[in-house]
């Protein structure tokens, strides 16, 4: 069966002042691509709000056959709430419409399809996430090349995506997946005498260590952040990396101290001196992390290899790898900033 599998971007750096019209700027019939600068999103648009629309309805039992012939009143004012949304933002910036047409072999099944006079729908007939995947790098590479050609300060926003299929006669057919998503499932606690104690002297603590605020500001973004999985990492990751800058010459100092106390002799500490100096600039972020361990958990193997996990996503995303937003060890990155600001407080709290 046919698709066309539109995705828009909205680019602020390009103005739509003069797209009264639409601007065809790359076609490839042999690829079956199109792109489209346009400022009239809505009309480009249609198909994937159409499908938004149906899959509104469906939650909400619209299409049981006594409800079907409400049914096109029905989506054309969702279809309208969608699309006054969208404009409702007055985002400025032109809009880059990229379409790609393909074939695809769907599996119907009829007792999970359904007929309109002017689409169908479809359950379980075809991954699509398979088809967005065929075409990741070929979009990535379209719409780098907006901004290499063009060469404006830009910000490229998502704003639709959508894949319709299209059976012999033209008539769009929409597909839905019957899966769940991913539930974050978290045990509410009620808040004793001993948390309530705990929690003053943690905001206390926090209050007389200012010279953490950036962790504390990082790790504070991260745990506003519901809904962008990677932007949430980032902050948490970014709270320990500082962190562990931050405190790592007290707990080398604390080291070199101790062995100075074991060795009394004049030829240690100057040996000790001289490889603090030398290696100044040399050591590598988990073995700061690993010597601030060795003072502050009772669970250093666990959390080094926890550390250096997390560190592994953070080098994949850095150096350009594929990885899997969904997965990204948030809640981990989270709960070792969380635990050695803590630890680190309380460590220094008497000092």
């Amino acid at each position: 069966m046919d698709y066309k599998y539109t995705v828009v971007y909205r680019l602020e750096g390009i103005s739509n002042s003069n797209l009264d019209e639409d601007k065809l700027v790359y076609q490839d019939e042999n690829l079956g691509i199109t792109v489209v600068l346009t400022s009239d999103v809505n009309r480009h648009c249609l198909s994937i709000d159409r499908g938004l629309a149906c899959a509104s309805l469906l939650l909400r039992g619209m299409f049981g056959c006594e409800k079907m012939q409400e049914l096109p009143t029905a989506i054309d004012s969702e279809i309208k709430k969608i699309q006054e949304e969208r404009l409702s933002k007055k985002n400025s910036g032109a809009y880059a419409v990229i379409i790609i047409s393909g074939r695809a072999e769907l599996d119907i099944k009829e007792n999970l399809h359904r007929e309109t006079d002017e689409f169908s729908i479809s359950f379980d007939a075809i991954d699509k996430e398979s088809i967005r995947n065929q075409h990741k790098e070929r979009i990535n590479a379209i719409v780098a090349s907006l901004a290499i050609s063009t060469s404006p300060e830009y910000h490229a926003e998502k704003i639709a995506s959508g894949i319709c299929f299209f059976d012999a006669n033209d008539k769009p057919l929409y597909t839905y997946t019957l899966q769940g998503g991913r539930a974050r499932l978290i045990l509410a606690k009620p808040v004793d005498l001993e948390k309530e104690t705990e929690i003053c002297r943690v905001i206390g603590l926090s209050n007389a260590n200012m010279q953490l605020k950036t962790p504390f500001r990082l790790l504070t973004q991260s745990l506003e952040t519901t809904e962008d999985n990677l932007r949430a990492f980032m902050s948490a990751w970014s709270a320990l990396e500082i962190l562990t800058n931050k405190v790592f010459p007290v707990y080398e100092e604390k080291f070199i101290a101790g062995i100075v106390d074991d060795h009394n002799s004049h030829g240690v500490n100057n040996f000790l001196r001289r490889i603090k100096d030398v290696m100044k600039d040399k050591y590598r972020l988990t073995d700061k992390f690993s010597l601030v361990a060795s003072f502050l958990s009772s669970e250093i193997t666990a959390d080094i290899e926890l550390f250096k996990n997390i560190k592994k996503e953070r080098d994949n995303i850095s150096h350009g790898k594929e990885f899997d937003e969904e997965a990204l060890p948030v809640e981990g990155a989270r709960k070792l900033a969380s635990k050695y600001l803590m630890n680190h407080m309380s460590a220094t709290e008497n000092a």
